[in-house]
């Protein structure tokens, strides 16, 4: 994940030619690589978030604080040489966030305020601007994507390990679907029995 991500931010012209560490562009019009290059803001954030992957990994493979992963090192390259905010493709100006690109089904698409969505959670936590935007529809990022996580195809290859275990979140998700799913199969044995 943590090569994925940093390729995602070498899709900007102005990296291409840079420096022979910088990768070849990949998955230029994948919608979370669209999403990084379209505000400075948002290539910011997505390189936050390679410093937190890097430093679960290191956590969860036992590595000393002074190792690097070589992506992460490409990442720290693209920090000390991000362009400027007129570069990037749809906002122009230092700050500005854009809604998270959402690249999955649209059936896991969750819209803010129904019930699978993380602002309905009773616990505090603070809202980033995680939503997204389609139309007159907006949804909240986050839900969406543990709902993609929890679908079918994406339950087979879920695994942990390496010093963590199953989120909290997953786990009350995969009881509330097995729970579902036997309701559904009791109503479908009551209506052949019918």
């Amino acid at each position: 994940m943590l090569c994925t991500t940093k390729r995602l931010l070498s899709t900007l012209s102005e990296l291409e030619n840079i420096d022979p560490c910088v990768y070849k562009i990949a998955h230029k019009n994948h919608p979370v690589t669209i999403w990084c290059r379209a505000s400075h803001a948002n290539f910011v954030w997505t390189l936050d978030l390679i410093d937190a992957m890097h430093t679960e990994w290191k956590y969860r493979y036992g590595h000393p604080q002074s190792k690097q992963h070589k992506s992460y090192i490409v990442a720290q390259y693209l920090r000390n040489n991000i362009p400027d905010a007129a570069r990037f493709e749809k906002i122009q100006q230092t700050g500005i966030i854009t809604p998270f690109a959402l690249a999955m089904p649209d059936e896991c698409k969750v819209r803010f305020g129904s019930n699978d969505s993380a602002e309905s959670s009773s616990r505090k936590r603070v809202l980033l601007p995680t939503g997204t935007s389609n139309g007159e529809n907006s949804f909240d990022a986050v839900a969406s994507y543990r709902k993609y996580y929890l679908s079918e195809q994406k339950r087979r290859i879920a695994k942990w390990g390496k010093k963590r275990g199953m989120p909290a979140w997953y786990a009350k998700g995969l009881e509330l679907s097995q729970s579902q799913s036997k309701k559904h199969k009791q109503q479908i044995k009551f209506k052949i029995l019918s």
